[in-house]
Order: C-alpha cells, then structure tokens, then sequence
C-alpha cells in the first residue's frame, strides 16, 4: 500500500487479463484443490497495465473467495470486454458480505468480526490493496450482492485500444471538433 501512495510515473505495457486471470486461477486450484474454480474469458482481453500488481488483484480475490466461503463454494472468474472496459467478476456462493458492510470494506484494516465464516484472523488490506491497484490503472472495483447471497467483486479496466482503433477515435474526435 505504501508503494502504491507514493507518486511515481507507471511503467505499464500491454497486458492480456486473461492470461492473468487464467495464471491465478490456476494458482488458486493448487491452494484450494477440492474447490470447483471456473474461468470463463472472451480470449485475450488487454489494457495497459503492471503485470505483477494485476497479478496480485486476482490473487487477493480469489484467496478472499476460499478463505471467506464454506469448502464447497464454488468461485467464477470472467474476463469479457465491456464497452471501452475490461471486466473481471469474481463471483462466490457463500454466505455473502456482513451484515452492514459498504465502502468502508475497502479501507485499510477494516475487518468484521462477525462477518462472513471463515478467515477471520486477516490483517484488513487485501481489499484496500485491491482497490489501490485498479485505481492506479484507471479502473474502479464494487463489490456486488447478488442474488441467493452471492457476492460478485466486479473490477472495471480501461480495455487498451489497439492503434487503429485509437486512430480511428482520434480522427472521429477531431471531426466532431
């Protein structure tokens, strides 16, 4: 969190979210073997992004979903491009989010002694992190009930243009102009 405070110029590249998605997806498999982990991706969807930090927002979800939900939970990860904007849900079926929760479970520390099952001995950052990385890429994160208590952390991206389509925009904004 303290490195993502700091004001620096990002040195981000072109990055396949599904690639990542499918990475800690499997990473998440060999954790939790006997939890049924899906991934469904519309191929390969790129922004402009670190890596390593995006690699830590799918593992900090995913490592939320199995330590918050019953053994038997199932967990769906999707990747699709919406619009101009990557997304990427991470969606469980366990019991859903404590009973009061909202903004306030992204900032640092925050923890509900009496929130979900399992996992209650977490320092409260991996959120705040979670948070802190996709802001850093111009992306938001929401966590979202749903129905029968699931709960969907849903991350918006802004999808990396490829150079004509960013050509094309130019020029269609420069028309208009």
């Amino acid at each position: 969190l303290a490195r993502l405070d700091e004001t620096h110029d990002n040195t981000f590249t072109a990055v396949d979210v599904s690639e990542l998605a499918a990475n800690a997806v499997r990473d998440a498999e060999v954790a939790a073997p006997d939890r049924k982990i899906t991934l469904t991706a519309d191929g390969p969807q790129q922004i402009s992004g670190d890596s390593h930090q995006l690699q830590q927002v799918f593992a900090n979800l995913l490592r939320n979903a199995i330590v918050h939900t019953p053994e038997s939970t199932p967990i769906e990860v999707t990747v699709a491009r919406d619009g101009d904007d990557v997304r990427i849900d991470v969606r469980d079926h366990g019991p859903g989010l404590p009973e009061g929760a909202g903004p306030q479970i992204f900032e640092r520390f925050w923890r509900s002694e009496t929130g979900r099952e399992r996992g209650k001995a977490g320092s409260g950052l991996g959120l705040s992190i979670v948070e802190g990385i996709v802001q850093a890429h111009g992306g938001v994160i929401q966590l979202i009930r749903e129905p029968d208590d699931r709960i969907a952390a849903v991350v918006r991206i802004p999808a990396l243009l490829s150079s004509v389509a960013a050509t094309d925009r130019s020029l269609a904004a420069a028309v208009t102009a």
